[in-house]
């Protein structure tokens, strides 16, 4: 097996970046720790379709919520046991 390696500088710099994402600043892990005690005291659970953001999908898969398509969202909401969704949806999703 051959591996090709960037030859110029900023290619290796963006290939690096593409492979290992950034370390959120301790205000963005705070504002992250604040939501899910809320999600938690609110009785609430967070969705989010698979076209959100990467951050907004981290933070559905850690408070015990979903990722998915549309359908897979609303079924999701219908069997769980919080009184409150929180959708993170996209706009064709009316």
């Amino acid at each position: 097996m051959t591996i090709m390696t960037p030859k110029a500088p900023e290619a290796a710099s963006s290939l690096a970046r593409a492979y290992c994402p950034a370390t959120p600043s301790a205000q963005a892990r705070a504002q992250t720790e604040t939501i899910k005690r809320l999600l938690r005291e609110r009785n609430a659970t967070l969705v989010a379709h698979y076209y959100t953001d990467d951050a907004i999908q981290q933070l559905a898969e850690e408070s015990g919520g979903c990722v998915a398509d549309s359908l897979e969202m609303a079924r999701f909401g219908a069997r769980h046991s919080a009184t409150t969704l929180v959708v993170a949806g996209v706009r064709f999703m009316g």
